[in-house]
């Protein structure tokens, strides 16, 4: 009576043995859901202690002592039992919502998905009970609330947009359980099977608070299962019910870790494992909780322990999509915790890592094509992306392309949810991961700025040769040869792509386009530009000289005067020019991040300027030429007016010695052909 119940033995072959235990389902290989009976004494008194504190048990041993059959215990004055229990005749029936015929067809996708999967319902006895249900529709069956979560997971996965239909089964699933079903005393079996249907459509459509609390409340409703309803129960209910209750210790489990809150034990009564064959998708499940158990805050994992299960995803192989994203997953969530622990982790164990990583993007793009919305679907990419980053090695960043491709395909299939703003900030983590690399790229570059790269040929080994004498002077130095820095990543650092990094636009000082300017690249047109004009103006005046050298002794002063002068006006154009390019030169030096602007206009002024000297060295000469011809009438000479009898030489010098200025007359053709 102490301990609120009695021993006694009853006859009944499928009766289960219940046993008290603080964890029933062990972190690698259990036999049960549930510990053996060599853990039991050890916590039975803590647990005893508990119960007897309660004035309910209390009572509930005493009706049992009395009443060996079992019956309900009733309110025992828990409350005063007011209010509106069951709301039931408020409740639409099922049959109102979807047809017979829907219901057929969306338990069909169902079936062909997450019952893979899971595996909890027996689907001659489903397709019947169905055929019961619509032939009364307007019954009022407390199995509604399980046609509703099959209904309503299976309209989520069949491809189309949500509807009210999903909608409304989705809410009379809610109020049918929380009426009936968590009111039942006890709750039953095909209870604890709605609330798993909450928490599968719960994980893949709402927030992981919600989710969190549905698993919650159907371990504390496993807790309430009373023995009884085992002895009235085939071996194939009981088997159902032995993976109903692993599922919703797997679905509690997998997202108190994902979630970063706390799981539930089930204290107080523990269950046989089901029967798991090769190939169900539940013992597939199953291994991958098992693995999961190093997760467990309460164990006490070595670097080993994680590698060691890491090793384990990698051989484990799954033809079930939905599980490959489950062991990915949980590969990352180890991965995660190697961190913490490790300060090096093995490169073996960061490819392991980023082969589930791609084999989880596969299987994504598959399920993203057949439209079913598993959870991982979205968090897979993403945290894989997480991963690759922190990782930051060439492998890893060369697997971002992918992720951040398969963010944006799942966001183009499911427009409605919150993908685009999770592959916004996946971008966002690639792209703040780029600036800080080349912000250490600068920092690199002001090392180097004025030091020569070494010879190529020198490799590592003479670099360390080189060195030696130097380091025998270091004191508490924590390489003493060349094979203590083997481990040490310099493959990493050595092949990083950095220029890889670039392709993204990133607008920011020194950066235009994605592309780092350099100072020198930007410099060295203009500096080709200033080195034309010189020549090229150099080139003019020269050739000025040698044409017009040989007359210039022979000119007057004034002519020789306005020969300068024009020399001089080139001289100054050529001069302005210069300085407009070493303004656009300093301006650019300023103003570098509108350096393409400002380069295109000295450009054009540089253009224009050449452009300039060839009409002024043409208005030069026309200037030039009246001076010139009063002293050289030879300039109005044109080869027609030379006789053939006298030579052009005779002809200037005949020319030159005449006092006035001569104006040849025009020669006439038939004085030519006359020979006169």
């Amino acid at each position: 009576m102490r301990f609120e119940y009695d021993c006694y033995y009853e006859d009944a072959s499928l009766k289960r043995p219940r046993t008290r235990s603080p964890d029933p389902i062990s972190a690698k290989v259990p036999s049960a859901v549930g510990v053996s009976s060599a853990n039991v004494d050890a916590d039975s008194g803590d647990i005893q202690k508990e119960e007897v504190n309660s004035g309910t048990a209390f009572a509930q041993a005493l009706i049992a002592k009395f009443n060996n059959a079992g019956s309900d215990s009733g309110n025992l004055a828990w409350n005063l039992g007011i209010g509106a229990h069951d709301a039931g005749f408020a409740r639409p029936p099922i049959s109102s919502i979807i047809s017979e015929n829907e219901m057929l067809r969306l338990s069909r996708i169902y079936f062909s998905t997450i019952h893979e999967l899971y595996g909890f319902l027996d689907v001659a006895d489903f397709n019947q009970r169905v055929s019961d249900r619509w032939r009364i529709p307007d019954f009022d069956d407390h199995y509604d609330a399980v046609f509703c979560g099959v209904a309503a997971l299976g309209s989520l996965f069949s491809g189309g947009n949500p509807c009210l239909k999903e909608v409304k089964l989705v809410q009379l699933a809610k109020d049918t359980l929380e009426t009936s079903g968590l009111a039942s005393r006890p709750p039953q079996t095909h209870v604890i099977a709605r609330m798993i249907f909450r928490t599968l459509y719960l994980r893949c459509t709402s927030q992981p608070h919600a989710a969190w609390m549905s698993s919650c409340m159907t371990i504390h409703s496993i807790e309430c299962i009373e023995d009884r309803e085992t002895g009235e129960s085939s071996v194939q209910e009981i088997e159902i019910r032995n993976r109903i209750f692993l599922i919703a210790r797997i679905q509690n489990t997998w997202i108190a870790n994902e979630y970063g809150r706390s799981k539930l034990d089930i204290r107080g009564v523990s269950y046989p494992l089901p029967n798991l064959p090769a190939g169900d998708g539940l013992a597939d499940l199953f291994h991958l909780f098992q693995i999961s158990g190093l997760l467990d805050p309460d164990n006490h994992s070595e670097a080993s322990d994680f590698e060691q299960g890491i090793a384990d995803l990698v051989e484990f192989r799954s033809p079930r999509d939905a599980i490959t994203l489950s062991q990915c997953n949980l590969g990352l969530a180890l991965y995660r915790r190697l961190r913490i622990i490790s300060p090096q982790i093995p490169q073996e164990i960061s490819g392991n890592i980023i082969s589930l990583g791609i084999a989880g993007l596969e299987a994504v793009n598959r399920l993203v094509i057949a439209r079913q919305p598993w959870w991982h679907v979205a968090n897979v990419p993403f945290q894989f992306v997480c991963i690759s980053l922190a990782m930051d090695t060439p492998k890893a960043l060369r697997s971002l392309e992918n992720s951040i491709k398969t963010l944006e395909v799942v966001a183009q299939y499911f427009p409605k949810g919150g993908m685009e703003e999770a592959s916004r900030i996946a971008t966002l983590l690639v792209w703040l991961a780029r600036k800080r690399k080349q912000e250490d790229m600068l920092l690199l570059d002001t090392i180097l700025e004025n030091r020569s790269a070494p010879a190529s040929s020198m490799d590592l080994s003479q670099l360390w040769e080189q060195t030696q004498p130097y380091s025998k002077q270091m004191q508490g130095s924590s390489y003493s040869n060349l094979a203590d820095v083997a481990n040490d990543d310099w493959d990493a650092l050595l092949m990083v792509d950095w220029l890889a990094l670039s392709n993204h636009e990133y607008r920011g000082e020194g950066w235009n386009n994605g592309r780092f300017e350099d100072s020198t690249s930007l410099v060295a047109p203009l500096e080709l530009s200033f080195k034309v004009i010189v020549v090229g103006a150099t080139v003019a005046i020269v050739a000025i000289i040698v044409v017009f050298g040989p007359v210039l002794p022979v000119l007057p002063a004034v002519a020789v005067v306005a020969f300068i002068t024009d020399i001089a006006v080139i001289v100054i154009i050529i001069m302005v020019g210069l300085l407009i390019t070493l303004i656009a030169i300093l301006a650019l030096v300023v103003f570098i991040a509108f350096i393409t602007i400002i380069t295109a206009i000295a450009t054009i002024v540089i253009t224009l300027v050449a452009l300039l000297l060839t009409p002024l060295l043409t208005l030069f000469t026309l200037h030039l030429i009246p001076l010139i011809s009063h002293q050289l009438p030879i300039i109005q000479i044109v080869p027609s007016i030379r006789t053939p009898t006298m030579p052009l030489t005779l002809q200037l010098t005949k020319r030159m010695t005449t006092t006035p200025p001569i104006i040849f007359p025009q020669p006439t053709f038939g004085a030519r052909e006359s020979g006169t």
